[in-house]
């Protein structure tokens, strides 16, 4: 009896360890199975990233339409014959639209996508690019109404215009380009394409920890916007 008691006792100490041992090791393999599962209903939503372009785009592509065909505010001419100069003549641009995304676009959007294939970051690419176009589109955006309100004769608005005292001669392209003098969308597209590129290079070279030296490489990334 003393024997049979002591085996009673035993099993019955012995038995909830093993219990709770069982339950420990079905919990951490519910965990991990939990985990797992997670993971594998976790993947990159190329979808949902991909529709993120979609609004900056839209507004892009929605501001060089209303740029192109939509009128500004008609300032009345007569207003600027003893006021602003409006008798330059015409100059081809020193540097022209093509040149201007160039520089404005395509450099950034090249240095940054470089940068972040040497840092294997694709996420970091992603981002920045989003962040890239939705700067360029707001301030397409912001250009293009101010134009349109502001309605401001060129200086060479004579010329461009073709106007005879009356009336625009010129083809409408022209005439509606003619009074869009402000604010400057040569101006404010390099501003936003290089300032975007600066701070990009500023948060890169200048974060805190990092072992380059900030007096050296902080002009490095200040280049870019003072080109601009």
């Amino acid at each position: 009896d003393r024997h049979n008691t002591v085996i009673d006792i035993t099993q019955s100490v012995s038995m909830p360890s093993a219990t709770a041992n069982a339950m420990s090791s079905l919990s951490n393999k519910g965990q991990y199975n939990s985990i797992d599962e997670e993971e594998e209903e976790v993947p990159t939503n190329w979808t949902r990233e991909t529709l993120a372009f979609v609004p900056p785009l839209v507004l892009l592509i929605g501001s060089g339409i209303a740029d192109y065909y939509v009128k500004p505010f008609q300032r009345d001419v007569e207003d600027y014959l003893h006021g602003p100069n409006i008798f330059f003549p015409e100059k081809p641009s020193i540097v022209d639209e093509n040149m201007l995304m160039l520089i404005s676009w395509g450099v950034p959007v090249t240095i940054i996508g470089l940068l972040c294939y040497l840092q294997k970051d694709n996420t970091a690419f992603r981002l920045n690019m989003l962040a890239f176009l939705e700067t360029i589109a707001t301030t397409a955006a912001v250009v293009v109404i101010g134009k349109k309100v502001a309605g401001r004769l060129r200086p060479c608005f004579v010329a461009m215009c073709e106007w005879d005292g009356a009336r625009c001669n010129a083809p409408l392209a022209s005439q509606i380009d003619s009074r869009q003098s402000f604010p400057s969308g040569h101006s404010s597209c390099s501003g936003a394409g290089l300032g975007f590129l600066s701070l990009f290079l500023n948060n890169l070279l200048c974060r805190p920890g990092s072992s380059l030296p900030h007096t050296l490489v902080r002009p490095i990334a200040l280049l870019p916007l003072i080109v601009s």
